[in-house]
C-alpha cells in the first residue's frame, strides 16, 4: 500500500509539471499570434478615418473639443469644429462665448446661430487667417472679432475665390481686414462695423481683384480704407451707403493703380476725407457728403479725385472746392507737325537748245 501510494504521488507530480509546461507553451503561442496579427493590420490603421466629418458642425461655450461637434454634443473652439467640417460645410455657434482664433484652409461658412460669436486674438495674433484654394468661398456671418488693441489682423486673407463678411464687428487690430489675395478674388463686407484699428480695411492685390463695402461703418481707425493695385492689375473697390468717420489720418485712400468708387455715403470728421495718391490712383464720388474733415479732398503724385454734381463737399477746414467732374488724361497733347508751303513754280521761255532766254538787259524771259 505504501508503494502504491508513492507511485500515485509521483504520477501526480508529473501531471502537474506537464500542465505547467503546457500552459506556458499555450501562453507563448497566444502572444505570438497577437503580435503577428498586430503587425499585419498596423498598415491599415491610418487608412481608416478616426472621425467622420459632417456638413454641419456646432460649437458652444459649454462644449468640449473632445465631442464630435454635433448639435447635441458641440465642440468648444472653431478650430476643432473646422477639422470636423466637410469642405463647403457650415459651423454654427449655439451660445455667446469666445471661440478662439482659427486658420481656414477650405471653403466654409461660420454663422452665429445664437448669441455673440466671439473671436479673441490679442498679442500680435490674427483672429481669422484664410489661406484657401482658388475656388473656395469663405462666409463669416455675425462674428465679433476682437484684438484687444494688440492683435495683428482681424481677418487675414491671402488666397481663396471670395471672402464675404456680414453683420460682424472687427476691432482692436493693426489691420481690421487685411485683404491681400495672391490670385483672382473678391471681397464683400456688408452691414458691419470696422473700428479702432490702425487701418480699418486694407485692400492690396497683385492680380485681378474687386471689392465692395455696402452699409459698412468704418470709424475711429487710423486710416479707414486703403486700396492699392498694380499697373498690370488695378484694384477696384466700391463703397456704397456707408459711413467713413473719425479716422485720424485718411477716411478713404486710393493709392497707386486703384479705382475707388464712393456712392451715397458720408465721409465726415476724418483727418483727410478723400485722398488719391500716386499715378494711376482714381477716386470717384457721387451722391455723397464730405464734411467736417480737416481736408475735404486732396491729391498727390498724379492721383485724381473726381466728383459728380450730386455730391456735397463743404464744412471742411480746407479742400471744399468742387473736384473735377471728369478724368484728366495724363498723356501729353501731341504737337502738330508744321506744314511747309512749297515754292510756287515759275515758267520760263527756252530756246531750241533748252536754255532760258534773256532780254537785252540780261533778265530771264518769263513764259507765264
Amino acid at each position: 500500500m505504501r508503494l502504491a501510494s508513492k507511485l500515485l504521488s509521483g504520477c501526480d507530480v508529473c501531471q502537474r509539471i506537464y500542465n505547467a509546461n503546457f500552459c506556458a507553451f499555450q501562453w507563448r503561442v497566444t502572444t505570438i499570434f497577437w503580435l503577428v496579427l498586430g503587425l499585419m493590420i498596423a498598415p491599415w490603421l491610418n487608412v481608416i478615418p478616426a472621425e467622420a466629418q459632417s456638413v454641419f458642425t456646432y460649437v458652444s461655450g459649454s462644449g468640449s473639443d473632445g465631442n464630435p461637434c454635433t448639435a447635441t454634443s458641440p465642440c468648444l473652439t472653431l478650430q476643432r469644429a473646422l477639422t470636423q467640417t466637410l469642405a463647403g460645410g457650415e459651423i454654427y455657434t449655439l451660445s455667446s462665448a469666445n471661440y478662439g482664433y482659427v486658420t481656414i484652409n477650405q471653403a466654409v461658412s461660420i454663422t452665429a446661430a445664437h448669441g455673440a460669436t466671439g473671436v479673441l486674438a490679442t498679442a500680435t495674433l490674427s483672429g481669422i487667417t484664410i489661406s484657401a484654394g482658388a475656388n473656395d468661398v469663405i462666409n463669416l456671418h455675425g462674428l465679433d472679432i476682437d484684438g484687444g488693441g494688440s492683435g495683428a489682423n482681424g481677418v487675414q486673407f491671402t488666397s481663396g475665390a471670395a471672402l464675404h463678411i456680414q453683420d460682424s464687428v472687427i476691432r482692436g487690430f493693426n489691420n481690421g481686414v487685411n485683404f491681400l489675395p495672391s490670385g483672382a478674388s473678391t471681397l464683400f463686407i456688408g452691414s458691419s462695423l470696422v473700428s479702432n484699428n490702425s487701418t480699418g480695411v486694407t485692400f492690396q492685390n497683385a492680380t485681378t481683384a474687386v471689392g465692395t463695402l455696402n452699409d459698412v461703418q468704418v470709424v475711429n481707425n487710423g486710416t479707414g480704407l486703403n486700396v492699392v493695385g498694380t499697373s498690370s492689375a488695378p484694384a477696384t473697390v466700391t463703397v456704397q451707403s456707408s459711413l467713413i468717420a473719425n479716422n485720424n489720418t485718411v477716411g478713404i485712400q486710393s493709392d497707386g493703380y486703384s479705382i475707388v468708387m464712393v456712392a451715397n455715403s458720408t465721409i465726415a470728421n476724418n483727418g483727410t476725407g478723400l485722398e488719391a495718391q500716386n499715378a494711376g490712383a482714381l477716386l470717384q464720388v457721387s451722391g455723397s457728403t464730405v464734411t467736417g474733415n480737416g481736408t475735404g479732398w486732396t491729391t498727390a503724385n498724379g492721383g485724381q479725385v473726381i466728383s459728380s454734381a450730386t455730391s456735397a463737399i463743404a464744412g471742411n477746414q480746407s479742400g471744399n472746392s468742387a473736384p473735377p467732374t471728369a478724368v484728366v488724361s495724363s498723356s501729353p497733347t501731341p504737337t502738330p507737325t508744321p506744314t511747309t508751303t512749297p515754292p510756287s513754280t515759275t515758267n520760263y521761255l527756252l530756246n531750241n537748245s533748252g536754255n532760258i532766254l534773256v532780254d537785252s538787259n540780261g533778265n530771264h524771259l518769263l513764259g507765264s
